[in-house]
């Protein structure tokens, strides 16, 4: 039994003696069967192929040439860059030292950018107000037109000062006016408060339907702003006390002004703060007042210094020459120019220049009101300073 099974085992170990690996005979082939002999099916005749007309070739149609774009009259023609005549490309193997420069373009390789909206300098500029001759008024230079606040009829209130009249009696009638309006409650403003209440009681509810017209807004305390002509703000203020809202100041404090600014007020304007009042008083927001400090019944923060505003303004790179005189709505100011003749008012807008482009403060100008007198003549006799501003013209 050893012996068997070592005689197994020495047989396992050669492999020359071991049994061959059992294989499967191949599967028949399809149609016939393995014993056979087998002859090849014929295989079908293939069909020939059809017979057909040969295609017809579509006439060849040229794809239609590009037409030249019709150039709108009003604007320029694109100016390409155009190199020099004869310039020829570099080749693969050209000297770069060899070759001829290539010419800098004329143009720019992109369309010119348009100059940035605005007015033009010349008119604007404080050197350049052309001095009024004698007898005519100061001319008033108007420009595009923009949105505003609301306020009074522009056709009504389009007056103008009669003959532009002198220092000598034009302003003290100018002082009168001034002093009537301004230390008049309802009238001191553009606009003025009334309670809603007083108005339902006095003139009935359906009242507020009727001068729909005259009502500016309205605030939570339940206000309802009217414009200062309405009559409902006259007889609401009728016996409220008279006086300016903030006192005038003494010609002491004017020439400390006057020495911070560097340049001397015009005559008018002395008059106004030291006979009328300091500030407190006309078209938009109001005059600023010349001295810092003062605060109005109610308000949580002081009026404007135009002072203040001054320096402010000159640090931002508005000209020194510029004077501060009211709020206009949003980014749009009053200026009072200080050197040009008339002084001339100017409506500015802070944001209608940007530095990085080449601009300059006189490019945010919209408008020039002829001269002071004629810009608070206008307001005084109850006109819209802003109509000016407005007009087309």
């Amino acid at each position: 039994m050893s012996d068997r099974r070592s005689a197994r085992n020495s047989a396992c170990g050669n492999a020359h003696r071991r049994q061959p690996a059992r294989r499967h005979p191949a599967p028949a082939a399809a149609g016939r069967r393995p014993s056979d002999p087998g002859t090849s099916r014929t295989p079908p005749p293939q069909a020939s192929a059809a017979v057909r007309r040969p295609g017809l070739r579509l006439r060849q149609v040229p794809p239609p040439a590009v037409e030249t774009r019709h150039q709108t009259p009003h604007r320029p023609t694109r100016r390409r860059p155009r190199l020099r005549t004869g310039q020829g490309a570099l080749g693969g193997r050209a000297h770069l030292r060899l070759a001829a420069p290539v010419q800098t373009p004329p143009h720019p390789l992109r369309t010119t950018r348009r100059p940035p909206p605005g007015i033009a300098g010349i008119g604007l500029h404080d050197h350049l107000f052309a001095t009024p001759s004698k007898g005519s008024p100061p001319p008033a230079v108007g420009f595009r037109r923009m949105t505003s606040p609301v306020h009074g009829d522009s056709e009504s209130s389009r007056q103008e000062p009669p003959g532009e009249p002198g220092a000598a009696e034009g302003d003290d009638a100018l002082i009168d006016m001034l002093c009537t309006r301004a230390w008049d409650p309802g009238r001191r403003f553009d606009t003025a408060p009334v309670p809603r209440s007083w108005i339902e009681e006095h003139f009935g509810p359906e009242h507020l339907n009727r001068i729909r017209s005259q009502t500016v807004g309205s605030s939570s305390n339940g206000m309802i702003v009217l414009k200062s002509q309405a009559e409902e703000v006259a007889v609401y203020f009728a016996g409220a006390p008279r006086g300016p809202l903030f006192p005038p100041v003494t010609p002491p404090e004017v020439e400390a002004a006057e020495e911070i600014i560097g340049r001397p007020l015009p005559a008018l304007l002395r008059r106004i703060y030291t006979e009328v009042g300091d500030g407190g008083f006309g078209p938009d927001g109001g005059l600023a007042s010349l001295t810092d400090g003062r605060r109005a019944p109610g308000d949580l923060i002081d009026w404007p210094c135009s002072i203040t505003r001054h320096e402010r303004d000159r640090a931002a790179g508005l000209p020194g020459s510029w004077l501060y005189l009211a709020s206009g709505g949003c980014t749009m100011q009053w200026h009072l120019s200080l050197l040009a003749a008339g002084n001339p008012v100017l409506l500015y807008d802070a944001d209608g220049w940007v530095p990085s482009w080449g601009e300059g403060p006189h490019d945010g100008l919209r408008h020039a009101t002829g001269s002071l007198r004629q810009w608070l003549w206008t307001w005084a006799s109850g006109g819209d300073v802003w109509a000016a501003a407005l007009s087309p013209s």
